[in-house]
């Protein structure tokens, strides 16, 4: 049975609309369902710094944490003994 935080959305990205649309794709194509967050904002400022304060964010469910950072760990072209 799923733990029903599971369902809760969490932050994998953090950065500019450009790469946030990009990564959200990425994910998608993997078959991870994500989506984009505060993208009006990074819209309207999108030279912050990534991360901070008009940042687009890309949310993933709980549940596909793990899929979602190997996913991005993978396709960036990191690599890691564990």
């Amino acid at each position: 049975m799923a733990n029903d935080n599971d369902d809760a959305l969490v932050v994998v990205f953090s950065g500019n609309s450009v790469e946030a649309e990009m990564i959200k794709d990425m994910l998608e194509t993997n078959g991870v369902q994500a989506a984009l967050k505060d993208e009006f904002m990074g819209s309207i400022a999108p030279y912050i710094a990534p991360g901070g304060i008009g940042a687009v964010k890309v949310v993933v469910r709980q549940g596909n944490l793990d899929e979602a950072k190997l996913i991005m760990k993978e396709l960036s072209g990191e690599t890691s003994p564990d």
